[in-house]
C-alpha cells in the first residue's frame, strides 16, 4: 500500500511540475524517496545473486551515489577531464552558480528604503508575483500578490498598468484602486509574454513579447564605417506593410538586427538599424525606426518597422563587458506599453516620479546569459482630471472572454 501510495504521488507531481516550474520543489522529496527505495531494493535483489554480479551491483550503486554528492569536489573535475561524469554536469555547475534566494540582496535594500521612504498607508502596484515581498519586506500593502484574492486583478494590472498604451490608462486604473506606487524590474522582460497575455482582450490584441539579440563578434565593414549584426529570432507579432509588401504575423520574423555605426571625432555615432525579416526562403531588409543606446532615444521617420532596437551592455564576468554587447527588440505593440516607455526608455513625467532606482548597481544588461537589471520605483501623481473608474475597483472582468484560450 505503501509502494502504490509513493507511485501516486510521484505520477502527480510530475503532472503537477510539467504544469508549474515552481513545483518542482515539492517534486523533489518524492523523487529523492523513491530513488531510495530503489537502492535499498536493487541491494537486496542483489544479495540472492552470485559473487561477479553482486560485486558489480555494489559498485553500480557507488559510483550512483557518489558522483552527485561530488560533483562540486575535485574528484569530480578529475572525472570530467577523463571523461566519465557526462559534460553537461559542468553547465549544471556554472548553473548553480548563479542561483540563490528570489528575495535577494537587491529586494531587501529596496524593501529597506521603502520602509524607511515611504508612508505606512501606502499602496504599490506590480506584477503579482512580488507581492508578498512588498508586503513582508517593505511593509506596505499591494494591489496583488500570489493569493490572487481578486480575481480580475492580474488582467488589469497587466492590460492598464504594464502594458497601458497612454499614461492616462493607467493613471484611471491606479487612482481608481487607491495605488500611489508603481514598481518594475528587469524580470519583467522574460515575463513579457506572460502579463501581455493575461492583460489582453478576447483576441490577443496586446501579446507579445521581448527576444534578446546578441552581437556577433565579426564587425563588418562598409564604405561608410562598420554594421554590427545582432542575432536572434523572434515572429512578428503583428503584420505590416513596407514598400507595398505586407509582411504577416506568425509567417514573417526578424532573424537579425544590423546597427550601422561609425567613428566621428573618436566617437563611435550609429544610424538607422536595419530589421532582416525572414519570409519563407525570402530575405527583406525594413529599417527599424527607433533606437535606444546611451540613455538616448533616437526616433527616425520614414517607411519601415515600427519597432525599437534597445541596446544594452553584455558581460562574460565581472571583468569583461561590451558596451553595445546585446539588445532587446521591441515590437510596435512592446514600444507604446507604459513598461517600455518607463523603464526601458526612462521617460520622465510629471505623473510618474521615479523615486528609487539602482541602476548605478545593477545595469540593465545580460550578465553570463541571463537579463539583469535595476529594480525601479515611482510616486504616481495622478492630476485631478483623472476620474475614478468603478469597474477597476471591481473584482469580475468586464469581458469574461479573456479567460479563454483561443485555439
Amino acid at each position: 500500500e505503501i509502494l502504490i501510495f509513493m507511485i501516486i504521488w510521484f505520477v502527480l507531481m510530475i503532472i503537477a511540475a510539467r504544469s508549474a516550474i515552481r513545483l518542482l520543489f515539492i517534486f523533489s522529496p518524492v523523487t529523492t524517496i523513491m530513488v531510495s527505495y530503489l537502492v535499498f531494493w536493487v541491494v537486496d535483489k542483489a544479495k540472492r545473486l552470485n559473487n561477479l554480479y553482486r560485486i558489480s551491483t555494489y559498485l553500480i550503486i557507488a559510483i550512483m551515489i557518489l558522483v552527485p554528492f561530488s560533483i562540486s569536489s575535485n574528484f569530480a573535475f578529475g572525472l570530467l577531464d577523463i571523461g566519465i561524469v557526462p559534460r553537461f554536469v559542468q553547465s549544471t555547475i556554472d548553473t548553480s552558480k548563479s542561483v540563490g534566494p528570489s528575495y535577494n540582496g537587491q529586494w531587501q535594500r529596496a524593501m529597506d528604503w521603502v520602509r524607511k521612504s515611504t508612508p505606512e498607508d501606502a499602496i504599490f502596484a506590480h506584477w503579482w508575483d512580488y507581492g508578498y515581498w512588498v508586503q513582508y519586506g517593505g511593509q506596505r500593502a499591494t494591489l496583488s500578490d500570489g493569493g490572487n484574492a481578486v480575481g480580475a486583478i492580474n488582467h488589469f494590472v497587466g492590460r492598464h498598468v504594464l502594458t497601458a498604451q497612454s499614461e492616462d490608462e493607467a493613471l484611471e486604473f491606479l487612482k481608481s484602486r487607491g495605488a500611489n506606487y508603481l514598481l518594475m524590474i528587469s524580470d519583467e522582460i522574460g515575463k513579457y509574454s506572460a502579463f501581455s497575455s493575461i492583460g489582453a482582450d478576447a483576441d490577443y490584441d496586446r501579446y507579445s513579447w521581448i527576444p534578446t539579440l546578441s552581437l556577433d563578434p565579426n564587425v563588418q565593414e562598409s564604405r561608410e564605417g562598420v554594421n554590427y549584426l545582432y542575432r536572434g529570432g523572434s515572429t512578428l507579432d503583428d503584420s505590416f506593410e513596407y514598400q507595398g509588401k505586407v509582411f504577416r504575423a506568425g509567417a514573417a520574423g526578424i532573424g537579425a538586427i544590423i546597427l550601422p555605426g561609425k567613428e566621428n571625432n573618436g566617437n563611435l555615432v550609429f544610424s538607422q538599424p536595419i530589421a532582416i525579416i525572414v519570409e519563407g526562403e525570402q530575405q527583406f531588409s525594413v529599417p527599424l525606426k527607433c533606437l535606444y543606446i546611451d540613455d538616448r532615444l533616437i526616433e527616425f521617420q520614414g517607411e519601415g518597422l515600427d519597432g525599437c532596437l534597445r541596446v544594452i551592455p553584455s558581460f562574460i564576468d565581472d571583468d569583461q563587458a561590451n558596451r553595445i554587447g546585446a539588445a532587446l527588440y521591441l515590437s510596435p505593440d512592446v514600444k507604446k506599453s507604459l513598461f517600455a516607455q518607463l523603464y526601458l526608455f526612462d521617460k520622465e513625467t510629471d505623473n510618474f516620479e521615479l523615486v528609487y532606482n539602482d541602476n548605478n548597481n545593477l545595469p540593465l544588461s545580460l550578465f553570463q546569459g541571463r537579463i539583469i537589471g535595476p529594480l525601479k520605483i515611482w510616486k504616481v501623481n495622478a492630476p485631478e482630471s483623472i476620474k475614478i473608474n468603478p469597474v477597476y475597483q471591481g473584482t469580475i472582468l468586464p469581458d469574461p472572454k479573456v479567460q479563454q484560450v483561443r485555439r
